[in-house]
C-alpha cells in the first residue's frame, strides 16, 4: 500500500486498461492526468475511474479499444494508436512534453 501511494503521489500520469490499478489515482496531485482504455460503448459500463478523477482534480481521457469482440475476461485489447497519440498531443499542449 505504502508503495503504491508513493508512486501515484509523484505520477503525473497513469496510463492503461481498465482495473483496479486506477483506485490509485486517489493518491497522485490534482491537475495530473489519466488515460483509461475502455469501453464506453458497453451496455454494462460504469465511468467510475471517470467520476474519480474528477474528484481529484484530474484530467481524464480514455480510449475505446477497437478490437470487434472487445470484453475484458479475454485480456486483449487493440487500441487505436493514432487516437492515443492524438491524447497524448493534446495533453502536452497543457505541458511541457520536452522534459
Amino acid at each position: 500500500f505504502d508503495d503504491a501511494k508513493a508512486i501515484y503521489s509523484r505520477a503525473m500520469m497513469i496510463i492503461g486498461p481498465h482495473g483496479g490499478m486506477f483506485s490509485n489515482m486517489v493518491f497522485m496531485q490534482a491537475g495530473s492526468y489519466v488515460i483509461e482504455f475502455n469501453g464506453w460503448q458497453m451496455a454494462d459500463h460504469r465511468p467510475y475511474y471517470h467520476s474519480l478523477a474528477q474528484a481529484n482534480g484530474l484530467h481524464y481521457y480514455y480510449d475505446i479499444p477497437t478490437e470487434p469482440e472487445f470484453q475484458y475476461s479475454y485480456y486483449q485489447m487493440t487500441i487505436d494508436l493514432a487516437h492515443l497519440d492524438a491524447i497524448l498531443r493534446l495533453i502536452c499542449t497543457e505541458i511541457d512534453c520536452r522534459q
